[in-house]
């Protein structure tokens, strides 16, 4: 049982997770595309910075698939978990 609520904080806290990471993603695109611009239009920006947000972009992509491959973990365990439940409470 207390696996169960282990495996169950886990998922939530991976899912949590995966909510901030996605609206600092969303963010961090916007800023990628505007540095991009900057840097393609008006000369404001440097190459470094543009490969700089580039590097930032691609880090919270990652994050956010760690996340969310953490949390699909999570509820197959569960799943795992909760189908040896049922078969002791039966």
């Amino acid at each position: 049982c207390q696996r169960i609520v282990e495996a169950h904080e886990q998922a939530g806290a991976a899912f949590d997770r995966l909510k901030r990471v996605g609206l600092v993603l969303r963010d961090s695109d916007r800023l990628r595309n505007y540095t991009l611009q900057q840097w393609q239009q008006l000369g404001r920006r440097s190459l470094f910075d543009v490969i700089a947000a580039e590097s930032d972009h691609y880090n919270l992509r990652v994050q956010y698939a760690n996340a969310l491959i953490d949390g699909q973990q999570m509820n197959a365990t569960l799943t795992s978990l909760g189908i040896g439940l049922t078969s002791w409470l039966q």
